[in-house]
């Protein structure tokens, strides 16, 4: 006689509250790395950086997520509330200066965030564990990120590079019935002369081809036949190398004609032929893909529930999601723009009397921007407001003064100007009142030790100086970039404080340049009224100068 028992009562599982569903901590971190991934491109894209640099990060973040996607069933997330600390501090510090950071530092701010940013959130996620969990991430990333230690190395050791490519895109010029000759990196042709630097070969196109196929092969199922991987990666560099001289031979043609030159040799004509190599790559790589197999059941299933819910994790991970949110929203968000200034129509100096002063007129500010493209400029409004709105670039002319000054029966004219980005070249070269005197010459006749520059120019003598925001005065690119390094914000906690508070940019080369002239008497150099004068403008700036 068999005994049996009635089996209890199957119990489905009550399936969790919606909300608790978007609360899983999987949930909040793989929100949190989408909204740091958009802050950082938004944040390099208002810098001004090329939008290939930010199309292969995406790709890179894009493959990552779905790549640990199709695999979530098999990921583990263990609390480890120690480890977990380091991420949360992690996370803190890049969120925090991200409040406060400055157009002009997004790219070197990117370049030490993204690894902080990466290692919170895996130790947020997993702990320890997480490091072996996404060593494929973690792996690639460090691999791209070495394209910023990359480039400079090879930009001063590839000089046979620039010079093998003059003699391959002469010979491709001559094929299509121009006369070219070369000397060196140098290209004679239509009469013009076009000079290949390092950044016109094919190396940025070769590296950017190369990140990709490395993304593909690493978070995608590429073929694995070694035929095949040295094929694809030979063929990014025929492909890379075969555009290089196709862009170099457009140069050439047009080396006369000043906008298309500038098109092509800029970073337009550059994103068009990396964009090419990259498509082309690419879809060459994509076609040697097997074909797909058909995805398993699990992929459907829901997450099963974490063991502990480490809900004060889950509340950081949502505080951060706000945080983001309200930076991507914001138009300037992650690269704020430095404020505007305008000169005050009276400057308190002891013994001096402001009898006159006007403005910057429009074509004066735009003479800046001529000066900088070395060619005219048309619409002239557009390109005053564009360039102070964005901020991209050297030598940025945000405001100007014309004054005279007058002390008992002396008149002396004074310009002040307030620039961005500055590199210590004269903004007031190419004015009509220096008679076509150059930077190069005005160096060659002063004394370039001291904090201003005193040159005589026919019946005129000038002063010259750039004033900084802590008071000192400077004339040469050297002693401006010396004085200003970002080692020297970052070698003390104070420096640091203030950095990540915004009080200070992490490399200040912001100037009031000074431009003191007036009839010759005595000797170059021994002028006391205007040094003395130049003594009262430092004073005043150092308490006075533009708020960032």
């Amino acid at each position: 006689m068999k005994l049996s028992f009635p089996s209890p009562p199957e119990q489905k599982l009550q399936p969790a509250p919606k909300i608790l569903t978007y609360l899983d901590k999987r949930v909040l971190i793989a929100l949190v790395y989408g909204l740091f991934v958009v802050t950082q491109a938004l944040s390099l894209w208002r810098q001004g950086t090329d939008y290939t640099t930010i199309l292969i990060n995406l790709i890179f973040f894009g493959s990552a997520f779905y790549y640990y996607y199709q695999r979530r069933h098999q990921l583990k997330f263990p609390s480890q509330p120690g480890v977990q600390i380091i991420g949360v501090i992690l996370l803190s510090l890049a969120v925090l200066k991200l409040l406060t950071l400055r157009i002009g530092e997004a790219q070197i701010y990117w370049f030490f965030a993204s690894p902080m940013v990466i290692l919170g959130i895996i130790l947020l996620a997993s702990g320890f564990y997480g490091i072996k969990q996404f060593w494929r991430f973690w792996s690639v990333f460090l691999f791209l990120w070495a394209t910023f230690l990359r480039s400079p190395w090879l930009g001063t050791s590839s000089s046979w590079l620039t010079v093998f490519s003059a003699k391959v895109s002469s010979y491709f010029l001559w094929y299509l019935g121009f006369s070219p000759s070369t000397k060196g990196s140098l290209v004679y042709v239509n009469d013009g002369i076009v000079d290949i630097y390092n950044g016109c070969t094919l190396t940025p196109m070769l590296f950017i081809s190369i990140d990709l196929l490395v993304i593909l092969y690493a978070f995608y199922p590429m073929s694995r036949k070694r035929r095949d991987i040295i094929f694809t990666f030979s063929l990014a560099l025929l492909l890379s190398f075969a555009l290089s001289i196709v862009r170099l031979a457009i140069m050439a043609l047009v080396v006369n004609d000043a906008p298309k030159f500038d098109y092509w040799h800029g970073s337009p004509g550059s994103n068009l032929f990396m964009t090419i190599c990259l498509v082309g790559s690419g879809l060459y790589a994509i076609s040697r893909m097997p074909a797909r197999q058909s995805e398993t059941s699990q992929n459907y299933q829901p997450l099963p529930p974490l063991a502990n819910p480490e809900w004060i994790i889950k509340g950081f991970l949502l505080a951060i999601a706000v945080v983001l949110t309200f930076l991507i929203l914001l138009p300037d968000g992650g690269a704020k723009r430095l404020a505007s200034f305008q000169f005050p129509e009276n400057i308190p100096l002891p013994g001096w009397q402001v009898v006159r002063n006007q403005a910057f007129s429009l074509k004066e500010m735009a003479s800046f921007i001529e000066l900088e493209a070395e060619q005219p400029v048309t619409d002239l409004p557009q390109k005053v407001e564009q360039a102070q709105r964005q901020q991209w670039g050297r030598n940025i002319l945000m405001s100007g003064q014309h004054y005279a000054l007058k002390k008992d029966n002396t008149t002396t004219n004074m310009t002040l100007t307030y620039v961005l980005n500055s590199d210590a070249t004269l903004p007031n070269v190419g004015n009509g009142d220096l008679n076509d005197l150059t930077y190069e010459k005005l160096l060659e006749q002063a004394d370039i030790n001291a904090p201003y520059l005193v040159m005589e120019d026919e019946n005129k003598i000038h002063l010259f100086s750039c004033l900084t925001s802590d008071g000192q005065g400077f004339v040469r690119q050297y002693d401006l970039f010396g004085a200003n390094r970002i080692r020297q914000t970052l070698s003390s906690p104070q420096g640091i404080y203030q950095w990540m508070t915004g009080q200070i940019p992490l490399q200040d080369l912001r100037c009031v340049w000074v431009h003191l002239s007036e009839s010759s008497v005595g000797d170059i150099g021994k002028n006391q009224r205007l040094i003395g004068l130049w003594q009262d403008l430092q004073r005043y700036w150092s308490k006075a100068f533009p708020s960032l």
